[in-house]
């Protein structure tokens, strides 16, 4: 909004600007969001290539992009089912590894 505007138009002009600002805002909040939450994804999947064992020589980092457009697939499926199955064999060792250095 431009000074003359604030001062010399219709009132109601701002309350319509205010309200296009707390939108774009909002826009640009679920933007960052969803940019931060897929580089999240590519940073976990690129730990957990990192710490596998070698009972598990499958790779499993993405070849190409997430495709955000499309639903999941029944190989994005197991993939998550996969790295769920990976964390909770993690925690274990963790929990294990925490009561051998307690005693």
């Amino acid at each position: 909004m431009t000074y003359s505007q604030f001062w010399y138009d219709d009132p109601e002009l701002f309350w319509v600007y205010l309200e296009a600002y707390e939108q774009e805002q909002k826009a640009r909040f679920e933007y960052d969001n969803s940019i931060a939450f897929l580089q999240g994804q590519y940073f976990m999947m690129a730990i957990a290539q990192c710490l596998q064992f070698s009972k598990h020589p499958k790779k499993i980092y993405p070849k190409q992009p997430f495709n955000v457009t499309k639903n999941d697939t029944p190989e994005e499926i197991k993939q998550m089912q996969f790295m769920e199955q990976r964390k909770a064999e993690m925690k274990a060792r963790c929990e294990m590894f925490n009561k051998i250095r307690r005693l």
